[in-house]
């Protein structure tokens, strides 16, 4: 699409365009700098001299150098700690910016526009499952922007639709659609830790035989307790329990999820 050239005006001249709309001229009241003004006849400078436009024809480039502005605005605020990365691209993915032209049927003058979809915010949250097997997996979304009320379905890759408040290992997907029919997908993972593993090894004899627990998998650090046959404590809570004498011991391990493994046949010879 063909658009006439960015006119070269000062700012007494510049076309005031309709509500939600900007009107891009190169202001020589200011050394020719590209400006915009709105309805409400707000002038913006936008930093750009003609000489940095590929092709003054084409509102595209304008939007280009414009997105790049913003670009360079964003990237300055993440660097001085005002804005964390996740936000900056959170924002920047989702800026729509399109070019529109207006015909006054009166005059015959052209106005260069900019529009923007209203823009669908999804901020997703997820916890992982706690222990091997579990479904305590959870996933939560804040929604802002675009048009309330919004539609949220939580799917798994069946796609069967799921409850996010008890989620196990696996692959989801959180759909978000606005009252006005703008769609965001968001693909996520629920991860879970490996399986307890325990065993147990015996060495020397009674009465001062030892027994060491040896665990594989969960979530580190393990704490340890070991208790007699009966199921009483004796005392001992490291992995390698000493000074045991013939019997039958049982030890239980919990990792830091406060997932649980046990074995309650360890026997001293």
């Amino acid at each position: 699409m063909s658009h006439d050239p960015i006119k070269f005006v000062s700012r007494a001249n510049a076309t005031t365009p309709p509500e939600g709309f900007l009107f891009l001229f190169f202001d020589t009241d200011n050394a020719n700098v590209l400006t915009s003004k709105n309805h409400d006849c707000v002038f913006v400078v936008l930093n750009q001299l003609p000489t940095t436009i590929p092709d003054t024809t084409k509102i595209d480039d304008c939007l280009c150098e414009i997105v790049d502005d913003i670009s360079e605005k964003f990237s300055c605020a993440v660097q001085k700690g005002i804005m964390s990365i996740s936000d900056f691209n959170s924002w920047f993915q989702f800026i729509q910016l399109f070019s529109t032209v207006t015909i006054d049927p009166s005059t015959g003058s052209v106005t260069h526009g900019i529009t923007s979809d209203p823009v669908l915010f999804v901020q997703l949250t997820t916890n992982n499952v706690d222990c091997n097997g579990n479904s305590t997996g959870t996933a939560s979304v804040v929604v802002s922007g675009g048009a309330p009320p919004y539609t949220i379905t939580w799917e798994d890759l069946t796609p069967a639709v799921v409850d996010p408040s008890v989620l196990p290992a696996g692959a989801f997907t959180v759909t978000v659609v606005d009252n006005g029919g703008i769609t965001r997908k968001i693909a996520f993972v629920i991860t879970e830790p490996a399986a307890l593993g325990l065993t147990v090894g015996v060495s020397g004899s009674s009465p001062n035989a030892s027994a060491s627990a040896n665990v594989t998998g969960g979530t580190t650090p393990y704490t340890y307790e070991w208790r007699d046959n009966g199921g009483v404590p004796i005392g001992q809570t490291t992995r390698v329990a000493t000074g045991l004498s013939s019997g039958t011991f049982q030890v239980f391990v919990i990792d830091a999820n406060g997932c649980l493994i046990n074995d309650t046949n360890v026997v001293i010879p």
